[in-house]
């Protein structure tokens, strides 16, 4: 498997937090029926879907967008269905002996939507914005909160980590407050992903709104990139990123449309209007993320 393939499977909901949301595909959904590839020429995805959160920012840490993150948004590292890590914003990381320091370079090819690299201080912009308490990310502190001067910005008193050093272009150094040797395995999910800070963030450090919409022209660093949202119509679109650095979707188009009753959803899937459905409230222990066939 390429170092950037789609991996095939699931987990369950006890994974959720190892799993990579990260690994490139959005179909972390519950209750999918058919998945990976539309049964069309078009190779078109339609899936039905319980009513939409009006708020889309890839930096809450939660609510059923989270499930969609990682079709437009890349994270740090990634893993596969077998619990192996993989690069993916991040070529590679290094820990000091004591596990306090961890140095990530970051990959040659990774840029955003707009073909600009994807740099150290983006990364550090990024994890700074998710921690902002005006943000509001549930599930910040399960990625970020072993990092220097993380409850700084959380609390607001500082709109920077000390524990974030940018080297250069491609390499972030980070400092902890205490040994985590699993560090690296903590940032592989779509909890903290990477943004384009110029765009998604202010002059005091806080998140420009709706930066994440596509008529604001949202720039994006996942595999598909949002064409039409209109989230009080109930439809979302996404199509892939020409400029992604990892292998090209197979998926022509993917198209996500509100259907509130479970009912009217499973008719749909079952006489092909739809490809996909997510019930409504899935039962906790039953959960199941599902992701995209990996690329030919």
């Amino acid at each position: 498997m390429s170092k950037n393939a789609i991996p095939r499977g699931g987990l369950t909901r006890r994974g959720t937090f190892r799993l990579a949301t990260g690994v490139l595909s959005a179909f972390a959904m519950p209750g999918f029926v058919k998945f990976a590839y539309a049964q069309d020429d078009e190779q078109v995805l339609r899936i039905a879907h319980p009513v939409f959160d009006m708020d889309w920012s890839p930096l809450r840490g939660g609510g059923d967008h989270l499930r969609w993150n990682s079709l437009w948004w890349a994270s740090a590292m990634y893993f596969d269905s077998d619990n192996n890590l993989h690069p993916y914003v991040f070529a590679t990381w290094t820990p000091s002996e004591d596990s306090k320091t961890w140095t990530f370079t970051i990959a040659d090819n990774a840029t955003f939507s707009d073909g600009s690299p994807i740099t150290a201080a983006d990364v550090k912009g990024s994890w700074e914005l998710a921690a902002m308490p005006a943000t509001r990310n549930q599930r910040v502190d399960l990625a970020l909160s072993s990092v220097a001067g993380y409850q700084d910005v959380l609390s607001g008193s500082t709109a920077e980590m000390t524990g974030l050093v940018v080297k250069d272009d491609k390499t972030l150094e980070v400092q902890l407050a205490q040994v985590d040797p699993i560090f690296h395995q903590r940032i592989a999910t779509q909890i903290v992903p990477i943004v384009k800070v110029e765009q998604a963030r202010d002059e005091m450090g806080d998140e420009v709104m709706e930066f994440w919409l596509p008529d604001n022209g949202v720039i994006v660093s996942g595999p598909f990139k949002p064409v039409e949202m209109d989230l009080d119509g109930g439809i979302l679109a996404f199509e892939p990123n020409e400029n992604f650095f990892g292998p090209a979707p197979k998926l022509k188009r993917i198209e996500i449309r509100t259907v509130e009753d479970p009912v009217t959803a499973t008719a749909l899937l079952q006489n092909g209007e739809m490809d996909a459905t997510r019930p409504s409230r899935p039962p906790r222990w039953t959960r199941t993320w599902a992701r995209t066939s990996p690329p030919a």
